[in-house]
């Protein structure tokens, strides 16, 4: 009996307001906020001092988000309200959506809500959902705008649903524009004011040691989790990680135990992973109470890589140029690299292809540059090798000057020694520049040498041979001529034919000598020739008489 008495005076006492239930205030900023442009849609706004919203012609949308962790798990929502400070315009119905999909501040735009692959509005203008959480037709006279998002904020906060911000809009024309929280004034700035009920039943926390972990494409981390009781809090909680990369597997050491616990996490991430960074959340349940915690998971590549380009300087003319760019990997590099180009200062009219602009290192692309005429200066060319997560960058110096017009014609020798009938090639060779693609050839010779040219038409910058025969002894001059792009030149050879050798007179036959006199000892040679063996005969018979 006395219970019930007590319960009735409690009762009586509330409806009364003696007894007060203690309420928490909260002013929550603004982390990111942006206006986004149909008009122009690759545009991003994020550090402007305004947040436009407006219709036809030029349709503008703001994006605001703001972060709620600071609110207790199981707090209940008394009130909630966005509060903008009006800077201009008005009469303008404006409607609170909530966005489906997270977005960047220093990124987002009407096409993109984060510029990386995949992270484009799947609806230009903003992804959200369809019924509004609130509507306010905004007045010139307006100071100060509210929005109730009640509601919203208490199913972020009770996890019924995710918080990836706000848009507004106006579905009709007009245009206003409040303060963003790159305002010049805090009191001009954005906020979200929360009041709410702190719970008085027991809750828990997920605690790391640290709030991000870097990991190599293909690799793996542990991580120490801690849940730990607020209050009294006696039931089993649960433990599961969302957010990881597609094909990662994770498991817990510990799981589907009553605070306090650790728990160590592993995570184990497939070699064809992404790089990049991911809010990896490890959510916590316990009936209908759930509490999560994220830390920042960066996804490093394996190796590197490295653009070169051939050559590093270039001094050239208006026309075509052509680059040699190689890209290396390093260190088991595997990711595909795209190829860009950038001119500074800028060149109008500049045509550029690369011969392959994508591919897997290593891997060699021809850039052809075709610069217009009437293009002088000296550039600076950026050929950047990108992929989703790093660039590399290199550097050609580019010097353009007036296109020089010249034409030469050069001779392998400039003179020649033949014999009469003897029959000689000569190279001929025109260089231009400036004056066409073709040069026109003639020869020109006197008479008692024949010369003839083997084309009379060749490509620029090309050779040809000129035939010479010598008819007749003498010396000679013969003038070859190339004409190109309203210029001649030419070119002399000299030709010496020498005339043939003097003819050798025959023998004379010897002349018949004339007879001497008879001698008078002629006939006495045998006789002469006896007295001698008489002689021989009488000095021996004398030696013997001795």
């Amino acid at each position: 009996m006395a219970r019930k008495a007590l319960i009735f005076i409690l009762l009586a006492l509330l409806s009364l307001n003696i007894i007060r239930v203690e309420l928490t205030e909260e002013v929550i900023s603004i982390r990111s906020d942006s206006y986004i442009s149909e008009k122009n849609p690759e545009d991003n706004y994020g550090n402007e001092p305004l947040l436009i919203v407006s219709g036809p012609p030029n349709v503008r949308r703001t994006v605001i988000y703001f972060d709620l962790k600071s609110i207790p798990r199981g707090s209940k929502i008394v009130r909630a309200k966005l509060k903008l400070t009006r800077a201009e315009g008005g009469g303008v119905q404006v409607k609170v959506h909530a966005l489906t999909k997270i977005f960047k501040e220093s990124d987002v735009n009407w096409l993109y809500a984060v510029l990386r692959e995949y992270g484009w509005w799947e609806n230009p203008g903003g992804d959200f959902e369809e019924l509004p959480l609130a509507s306010k037709t905004v007045s010139s006279s307006d100071k100060v705008v509210e929005f109730d998002i009640t509601n919203f904020v208490s199913d972020v906060v009770a996890g019924r649903r995710s918080n990836y911000g706000l848009i507004l809009l106006t579905p009709g024309s007009g245009y206003v524009a409040f303060y963003s929280s790159e305002a010049p004034e805090d009191d001009l700035k954005p906020v979200v004011e929360v009041k709410y009920e702190a719970p008085e039943l027991g809750n828990f926390t997920i605690k790391f040691p640290t709030n991000r972990v870097e990991v190599d494409q293909g690799g793996s981390f542990s991580l120490n989790v801690k849940v730990e009781p607020v209050g009294s809090f006696y039931l089993p909680v649960h433990l599961s990680v969302v957010g990881l990369p597609n094909g990662s597997e994770y498991t817990f050491s510990f799981n589907n135990r009553t605070p306090t616990f650790s728990s160590i996490l592993r995570v184990e991430l497939p070699l064809l992973v992404k790089p990049g960074e991911y809010e990896v959340f490890v959510v916590g349940t316990a009936d209908d109470i759930s509490v999560n915690a994220s830390f920042i998971l960066v996804v490093k590549p394996v190796g590197d890589f490295e653009v070169r380009v051939s050559p590093e300087e270039v001094f050239t003319t208006p026309g075509e140029v052509n680059l040699t760019i190689e890209v290396i990997g390093k260190e088991g590099f595997f990711q595909d690299v795209s190829l860009f180009l950038q001119v500074s200062p800028s060149i109008s009219g500049l045509e550029s292809s690369f011969s392959q602009r994508q591919g897997t290192p290593n891997f060699t692309s021809i850039l052809i540059i075709r610069i217009p005429e009437g293009t002088y200066g000296n550039y600076t060319l950026r050929i950047i090798g990108r992929t989703e997560t790093a660039s590399k960058t290199a550097l050609v110096e580019l010097n353009i000057g007036k296109a020089e017009i010249s034409l030469s014609i050069t001779l392998e020798t400039e003179s020649l020694i033949l014999k009469p009938g003897e029959s000689r090639s000569v190279e001929v060779r025109v260089s231009g520049r400036g004056v066409g693609e073709e040069a026109q050839l003639s020869v020109e010779y006197p008479e008692g040498i024949l010369a003839t040219l083997g084309e009379e038409v060749i490509p620029m910058n090309s050779s040809t041979k000129l035939n010479v025969s010598a008819l007749e002894a003498g010396n000679y001059s013969i003038k070859i001529l190339a004409s190109a792009g309203g210029l001649q030149k030419s070119a002399t050879l000299e030709i010496i034919i020498s005339p043939p050798p003097s003819e050798t007179p025959s023998p004379s036959p010897s002349p018949t000598p004339t007879p001497s006199p008879e001698s008078p000892f002629e006939g006495l040679i045998i006789p002469s020739t006896i007295a001698v063996l008489i002689l021989a005969v009488i000095f021996i018979l004398l030696v013997k008489k001795r």
